[in-house]
């Protein structure tokens, strides 16, 4: 009897097992750097064109899942101290790969949560010299697509939207922020 319950337990765990490990040929990790222009912030006028500056991570957990952590930064107003704006995001995001792709390579859809950290003067509601510290939840969502080069380069483009959750004092910029950004990222794959 006790042969029999090791052979069932056996069977079962070695269904619920994978013989190869999850991600482009075994590669699970991506570390990139990505610059994001956002065309809604050209509604404001005089603050010139705004780029989001994007340091991401992501690992596989799956064949089509990953998870992954990003940290970004973008300035509106340029060098003027009368008007600016300055929003600072971390972002937890999950990643789903369509059927055909593995993690992290190939067409994706990732959805996930940022906390904002805003400063505003002089730009939107905040036409006043005084300075407005903003800070939020956000949700975004992004669609694009990975490619492998190589062994280790990747090359990620796509475009990505969001909506502030709890802005207290909202602001147009706040929406700026979250819009719609196109993508474009250069990393390597470990």
């Amino acid at each position: 009897m006790k042969k029999i319950i090791i052979v069932v337990y056996c069977f079962f765990t070695s269904l619920l097992m994978h013989a190869q490990v999850p991600g482009y040929q075994g590669k699970r990790g991506v570390f990139e750097v990505q610059v994001a222009p956002s065309f809604i912030g050209l509604l404001e006028e005089g603050t010139g064109f705004p780029i989001t500056y994007k340091l991401h991570g992501e690992y596989a957990i799956r064949r089509k899942k990953s998870l992954g952590i990003e940290y970004r930064q973008m300035s509106i107003g340029g060098n003027s101290d009368e008007r600016y704006s300055n929003q600072t995001l971390m972002f937890l995001y999950t990643k789903y790969n369509r059927d055909w792709a593995l993690a992290p390579n190939g067409h994706y859809f990732s959805y996930g949560l940022g906390y904002n950290m805003h400063t505003l003067k002089g730009i939107g509601e905040n036409v006043d010299t005084s300075e407005l510290k903003t800070n939020f939840f956000s949700f975004q969502m992004c669609w694009g697509q990975r490619y492998i080069i190589g062994k280790r380069l990747a090359l990620n483009y796509g475009f990505e939207t969001g909506f502030p959750i709890n802005s207290g004092e909202q602001s147009r910029t706040d929406w700026i922020f979250m819009g719609f950004n196109l993508n474009l990222g250069l990393g390597f794959i470990f």
